[in-house]
């Protein structure tokens, strides 16, 4: 399993994701957003940062979808899916009703699996704690991808 390649070479690829965290009232279940999550991919070389790779991971299912915008396409959605269903509003801060987006970074090893997880808040906004252990207990529970 190769989870990216540049010029032939595999490569690790980090994916940014924002989480947005806002309480509508209701069952706190689902009221988060996902914006569209996107790849950053960084060759691991000092000398050398890539700014395009001639494949990304994809999710298990996409790589039969046709070109590779569309497989990216696919996986990205399928990422903002899985962290919207997965995601709960945290119980400890449904009283205060706090909002804040936070921006999950994940690598994909080379086994296709979720690797590190660093978890930030969105410029200037608080970080909640609550909410970025969750962002990340969310990510952290990605499937494997392909």
């Amino acid at each position: 399993m190769i989870p990216g390649t540049l010029r032939g070479e595999e490569v690790q690829v980090d994916y940014y994701v924002p989480v947005g965290f806002r309480l509508n009232g209701g069952r706190g279940r689902r009221h988060v957003g996902v914006v569209s999550p996107f790849s950053n991919l960084e060759w691991r070389d000092e000398e050398t940062k890539a700014l395009g790779a001639d494949r990304r991971p994809l999710w298990a299912g996409c790589h039969l979808k046709g070109t590779k915008t569309i497989e990216e396409d696919c996986t990205e959605w399928r990422i903002s899916r899985f962290i919207k269903k997965n995601v709960i509003y945290p119980e400890s801060l449904k009283k205060s009703k706090a909002s804040a987006i936070i921006i999950v970074n994940f690598e994909v090893t080379e086994e296709g699996e979720v690797g590190e997880v660093f978890a930030f808040n969105y410029e200037y906004q608080a970080m909640y704690p609550e909410m970025k252990e969750e962002a990340i207990r969310v990510v952290k529970s990605i499937p494997k991808f392909t």
